[in-house]
């Protein structure tokens, strides 16, 4: 149901017509997924168990297999190697915004944009290209802006937290 309907001022025979919709959003779920947890993995108890292994003890046992049975006993094997020092582990994989510093004002700057190349590609008019270019260009700089002015927040929220600053991918 519709909530505060305002109709703007009449320009012309156009109006600005604002209104309230009680829509629910949908919070996305971040999915499960299945890993192995790689950093846990003791690299010398997994080198020991690999040699005591039936791929490493009788390598004259081996010779008389064919491929797809080495493959076979490689892939279980293997399999069973890590499933003892890397179990699967769920965890959640959230979703994050690819660019986090992209807002309203560049969304804004962006239609900004976009109106002048309608503009320049229905007149032809080269005043109009040259607005299009210099609207083009305060949108560069406003991107790098807000892109730089995230970063620099970033890592000084972080401080000395090195773990923080990989996870926050800084490019």
């Amino acid at each position: 149901m519709i909530s505060e309907l305002r109709v703007d001022d009449m320009i012309s025979d156009h109006a600005l017509i604002r209104f309230t919709l009680p829509v629910k959003i949908e919070r996305l779920d971040a999915p499960w997924t299945t890993r192995r947890a790689w950093r846990r993995v003791a690299t010398d108890a997994f080198a020991s168990d690999l040699v005591a292994s039936e791929l490493c003890c009788d390598l004259k046992a081996l010779e008389d297999k064919t491929v797809d049975d080495l493959a076979e006993l490689y892939s279980s094997a293997m399999t069973r190697l890590l499933d003892q020092q890397c179990p699967v582990v769920q965890v959640r994989h959230k979703i994050k915004q690819t660019t986090p510093w992209y807002d309203a004002d560049c969304r804004a700057a962006c239609r900004r944009v976009r109106a002048a190349e309608r503009r320049f590609r229905r007149t032809r008019v080269e005043a109009d290209r040259r607005a299009w270019d210099d609207k083009m260009k305060a949108m560069r700089m406003l991107y790098e802006t807000k892109k730089r002015n995230y970063w620099r927040d970033e890592i000084a929220a972080s401080k000395s937290n090195t773990r923080r600053l990989w996870r926050a991918n800084i490019p």
